[in-house]
């Protein structure tokens, strides 16, 4: 057995916890390493104090003061957590519905803007005559009425007048 399994070794050699050949391998290692004899006195005395100390009995409300102490850090935690899912479940649909209110006034406002301002007939033939280009509108013309393209040029026509 090699020296470092031994010292891992040593606390079960005192405790007698080892099978016998184990333990004879080790009283031969300690009879000729010095080292380890002083680990093994070192924790021989450290057992032997141990054993002088005084054992002192825990009060026996002394659970029950550890276990409330928890119980109300557990609480406390539960209630912090539940504040945050309220916060969160409640501030994003009011942030929500606040940004869509914010948008339909804004909505409001320009269409009113927009409805009592004036366009000449000119301006008016302008801006539809753009739109049809931009979307290409002005091929529904060629269509001829009845048919669903016929439909839309007669409406357009219809608007434009």
């Amino acid at each position: 057995m090699k020296h470092k399994e031994i010292q891992k070794k040593l606390l079960r050699y005192i405790d007698a916890e080892l099978p016998q050949e184990e333990r004879k391998e080790i009283q031969l290692h300690l009879e000729q390493c010095e080292q380890c004899r002083k680990d093994v006195e070192l924790l021989y005395g450290v057992w032997n104090i141990s054993q002088s100390i005084e054992r002192m009995q825990p009060s026996p409300f002394l659970w029950n003061k550890i276990s409330a102490q928890l119980e109300g850090k557990a609480q406390k935690e539960r209630l912090i957590h539940k504040a945050g899912a309220f916060i969160r479940q409640t501030a994003r649909p009011a942030l929500t519905a606040a940004v869509a209110a914010l948008a339909l006034f804004i909505g409001i406002q320009i269409g009113g803007y927009l409805n009592t301002k004036t366009f000449s007939k000119q301006q008016t033939t302008q801006t539809t005559n753009e739109l049809q280009d931009e979307f290409g509108l002005q091929n529904f013309q060629l269509l001829t009425s009845g048919s669903l393209g016929g439909e839309m040029a007669a409406l357009m026509n219809y608007e434009n007048e």
